[in-house]
């Protein structure tokens, strides 16, 4: 069943601090609004469209399912679909200081996102400028175990409705030797899937596994730079 979607708009921030517009943030802003954001996720981006206007900014609509929750007060939930609109400048407009717009987002990448939400309807808006979007260090990682799941998941079907094919099959007598449809014996298809199914699931073990140690390494490291 498809995961329910909510509509994340994001768009350039208004300028609304203290100092003058168009200058950039003083030290510590994006992290102050990165602490601030109402909604703190990571998400996995499986959809990205663009549209491109003539003299007008760049509008992205991208479609992403939420991978972790670290803060939510819109009531968010693991595993829900979220799509994201925003815009980007155009690269033959003018170059201006202050907030750069929020990073591209790409197909199958993981980021951490900043969002708050807006005065629409489940909408969000970027909490951080061009800090809102970090994509994850291990996002190749995780890239990786995403195919192989949905590979195991594959095979897991295949064998499954082998497996009920097989049942179906009335007692073979030895002329038939229970040929399937491509006369490839059943039995010999489901050992074959039993063993790419086996494939597949270990080498996924081994890269949860090396996810593991790189998230423990990330949480050891500012305690390592604290010691220094």
């Amino acid at each position: 069943m498809r995961p329910y979607v909510r509509m994340i708009f994001v768009g350039v921030p208004v300028l609304a601090w203290a100092f003058v517009v168009g200058a950039v943030p003083p030290r510590g802003t994006y992290e102050r609004w990165q602490q601030q954001a109402t909604e703190h996720l990571n998400i996995r981006v499986i959809r990205v469209e663009q549209v491109i206007s003539a003299n007008g900014p760049i509008e992205i609509e991208a479609e992403a399912t939420i991978t972790k929750i670290h803060r939510s007060t819109t009531q968010l939930a693991l595993g829900d679909g979220i799509v994201i609109q925003y815009a980007q400048r155009s690269k033959g407009l003018p170059l201006v200081t202050g907030p750069g717009d929020p990073t591209t987002l790409s197909i199958e990448e993981h980021y951490e996102v900043y969002l708050n939400q807006s005065d629409r309807l489940h909408g969000f808006k970027p909490a951080a400028a061009i800090r809102s979007f970090n994509k994850l260090e291990n996002s190749d990682l995780l890239r990786s175990i995403d195919s192989l799941t949905a590979q195991k998941t594959q095979l897991q079907a295949e064998m499954n409705l082998l497996d009920k094919e097989t049942e179906s099959l009335e007692t073979p007598d030895e002329s038939s030797a229970e040929q399937d449809c491509e006369g490839t014996p059943p039995d010999y298809k489901m050992t074959r899937l039993e063993q790419l199914h086996g494939i597949v699931e270990a080498r996924l073990t081994e890269l949860q596994d090396q996810l593991g140690a790189q998230r423990v390494e990330q949480e050891e490291r500012p305690n390592r730079l604290e010691l220094r």
